[in-house]
């Protein structure tokens, strides 16, 4: 998801549900109508930068309260992207 915006994707829907198309120059519309803008309504979740993301996301759930003991963890390749990461 790190190849489109929240925005553009809400854009292409508006003009049209087909499948969109990408290239070297972004996204593009094949469609001929028939969108909706009820993408308008939905966080789409979009990642900007995939390492701060996944960095973050294991950052909050080590940290968290309810989190398990570092013993206890059965994910070995979390704690170690985790380790590794700072």
């Amino acid at each position: 998801m790190e190849t489109f915006t929240d925005q553009v994707i809400r854009n292409l829907l508006a003009n049209s549900l087909k499948t969109a198309k990408i290239d070297e120059t972004g996204w593009h519309d094949v469609g001929s109508g028939g969108g909706s803008s009820e993408a308008e309504f939905i966080d789409w979740l979009t990642i900007t930068e995939q390492a701060q993301s996944v960095y973050a996301d294991v950052k909050r759930i080590r940290f968290h309260p309810l989190d398990i003991s570092e013993n206890e963890c059965r994910d070995v390749a979390v704690l170690r992207l985790y380790k590794d990461s700072g």
